[in-house]
């Protein structure tokens, strides 16, 4: 098991790196943070569910259980928490990048796994990350 003490901050890109890079070497991946993601249409999302699929685009086929999370519950202007996504996801990669050019994470994470609903907590502290192998 692998605790990343730091939040994860800057690109979303690299933070989808850094996370998946902790993985090869840990079984459990435990992070925290809040990435940088650039709003470029009208979707809907945040900036955990594009962590999160841009996570299971990149893993391959990897094995395993990726959950993510808002700590307020409500991730951007998506209407839900984060998502839970079983690797390997089945992400048609070019509709995925199409979605995400216009910043609509959340129609990708619906389509490989299932969003997350939880009350809203009005509490922002940073997103939760967690990440399995099997």
């Amino acid at each position: 098991m692998r605790v990343i003490d730091e939040q994860i901050e800057g690109d979303v890109g690299d933070a989808a790196r850094f996370l998946l890079a902790q993985l090869e070497t840990a079984d459990f991946v435990i992070a925290g943070g809040e990435p940088t993601v650039a709003v470029r249409g009208e979707g809907k999302g945040g900036r955990c569910i594009e962590l999160a699929v841009r996570v299971a685009m990149a893993a391959g086929g990897l094995r395993g259980d990726l959950l993510f999370g808002s700590s307020d519950g409500v991730d951007g202007n998506s209407g839900v928490a984060g998502v839970a996504i079983r690797l390997p996801a089945a992400i048609d990669r070019a509709a995925a990048e199409r979605e995400l050019a216009r910043s609509n994470s959340l129609a990708v994470a619906a389509a490989a796994g299932e969003p997350i609903i939880i009350p809203a907590a009005g509490n922002n502290l940073r997103d939760l990350y967690l990440l399995a192998r099997s």
